[in-house]
């Protein structure tokens, strides 16, 4: 029925845009359009989003079979686990009111608690892969830092998983206890801890902000740090990045030198105290080594064509021994020899529409199988709903797309062809406001203030950076008296 106060309905109204039984339909907002009665509720697209960010292999205990765990970045927290021999989806975990949007960006499979440990946000989860439950561990930051910084977190000899986090310290997990340990703070200039390595009895973590370093932790008693490793020539601001453990006494590690733009590749002895630079350049995270068999690992070269070469470089030197061949995707998230095919190398590399499963047979140096594993779509949650007072139209922002989306509610269907997308902006639209000629926008990542045309929405400019910090968020939008009024959470997110 016609509510009081409600202007009359138009007198061709369009009809309502039916949303599928199939789409995960999740209402974010309702307003209403002021040139007619109209309800819009803004809701997940479930069409784009499947960007993979991790990736691990394991045996599945019920049937042996070899499973790739995927972490997907997407507002609905997506941990899918896929079938390497066929590429099917066996199934999704998907962890509700955890840090929405912030995506599985990390993982490990833990064989004694049969379950895969990943960060989501700033909790950790434990997913088993038995009987499809999960549950949340806790923070592994302060819920200030809206983000868990751990890349790739290790496994040690007894089962324990560790992690870094923005709080520099590590945090070790007892998977099947499901218990959470903080260790020390690695020491003064620290202000981040990333990449974990485990050789031994000893976890090294790499550190950044000033003075870019190695702290050494004995993982008996994460509550001391044991050692800093520092390189002599080190740059004063900068972080050690994709440490990996070759062996039982070197590490491979990234490390700004002399400058914080002069990134190199190195090798760090842990037994003889010594460093030395790899003929790899740079490693970074889709290339970095994988150790094989003893005294040698196995790395990537990135070609600009978005392909690879694998090669073999021996751990002491970094030095290429050879070859291996052609890949045909470098954006490796994952390498691991298979177990039980201790000749094959199986690859996860992100791709536009997902992922790319590559298998190599490294003693017959030849990629013997490839395929496109289906990933399901992590959802893409549309925001900051707008209706401008002298416009039939709602603008919305994209909460991973980085655009604002302009739909004609004069058209008869809201359709892909009723839309207008901005280009140029960074970071999710949270709020906008209009002076009449202009869109203003506020972005999230450095709190961002952008400005666009209407109508058309051409090329987004950027008016303002309000935030120090890349999780810097806006919150509201106003324009008065020739002003533009924001506020914003502008240093910790």
């Amino acid at each position: 029925s016609q509510g009081a106060g409600l202007p009359a309905p138009a007198a061709a109204a369009p009809r309502p845009t039916a949303l599928s039984p199939a789409t995960d339909t999740t209402l974010r907002t309702i307003t209403t359009s002021k040139t007619g009665t109209r309800v819009i509720a803004t809701y997940t697209d479930l069409s784009a989003d499947r960007k993979v960010m991790a990736a691990c292999f394991f045996t599945h205990p019920d049937n042996g079979r070899l499973k790739i765990a995927l972490g997907v970045v997407g507002t609905t927290n997506h941990l899918q686990i896929i079938d390497a021999a066929t590429g099917s989806l066996d199934g999704t975990r998907t962890f509700t009111g955890l840090s929405d949007g912030a995506g599985v960006r990390e993982l490990v499979y833990a064989p004694k608690a049969e379950a895969i440990i990943a960060t989501c946000g700033t909790r950790v989860i434990k997913a088993n892969v038995r009987d499809h439950g999960w549950k949340d561990l806790g923070a592994v930051v302060s819920p200030e830092k809206k983000w868990a910084q751990g890349y790739e977190p290790r496994l040690d000899a007894d089962g324990q998983v560790w992690i870094g986090n923005s709080e520099a310290t590590v945090v070790r997990i007892d998977p099947v206890a499901g218990s959470l340990t903080y260790g020390a703070a690695v020491g003064q200039g620290a202000s981040i801890t990333r990449h974990i390595a485990v050789a031994g009895g000893t976890v090294y973590a790499g550190v950044g902000s000033s003075s870019p370093r190695i702290a050494a932790f004995d993982r008996k008693d994460p509550s001391r740090v044991a050692a800093t490793i520092t390189h002599p020539k080190a740059a004063s601001t900068g972080i050690a990045r994709y440490l990996t453990a070759l062996d039982e006494t070197h590490l491979a590690v990234e490390l700004p030198i002399g400058s914080p733009g002069d990134t190199r590749s190195l090798i760090y002895d842990t037994a003889a105290g010594t460093w030395t630079q790899t003929e790899v350049y740079p490693f970074n995270g889709h290339y970095a080594p994988h150790p094989t068999k003893p005294g040698h690992s196995l790395a990537i070269q990135g070609r600009g064509d978005g392909t690879g070469v694998l090669f073999t470089m021996d751990n002491a030197t970094g030095r290429k021994v050879g070859e291996v061949t052609a890949i045909p995707n470098r954006y490796a998230r994952a390498m691991a020899l298979l177990p039980g095919r201790s000749n094959i190398l199986g690859i996860v590399a992100s791709t536009e529409a997902g992922c790319q499963y590559i298998e190599v047979d490294v003693e017959a140096g030849r990629v013997v199988a490839q395929r496109d594993p289906e990933v399901k779509p992590a959802g893409l949650a549309s925001q900051a709903p707008f209706i401008p007072d002298d416009e039939n139209a709602l603008y919305v922002g994209a909460y991973q797309g980085r655009t604002l989306t302009r739909l004609d509610l004069g058209a008869a269907e809201l359709t892909q062809g009723a839309v207008a997308r901005t280009s140029g902006t960074q970071g999710q639209v949270e709020s906008v406001a209009t002076d009449g000629s202009g869109l203003v926008m506020a972005s999230y990542e450095h709190a961002r203030v952008w400005r666009t045309a209407r109508p058309g929405l051409g090329e987004a400019s950027q008016v303002a950076e309000l935030g120090s910090h890349q999780q810097s968020r806006p919150f509201g939008l106003a324009l008065a008296g020739g002003r533009i009024c924001v506020g914003s959470a502008a240093v910790s997110g």
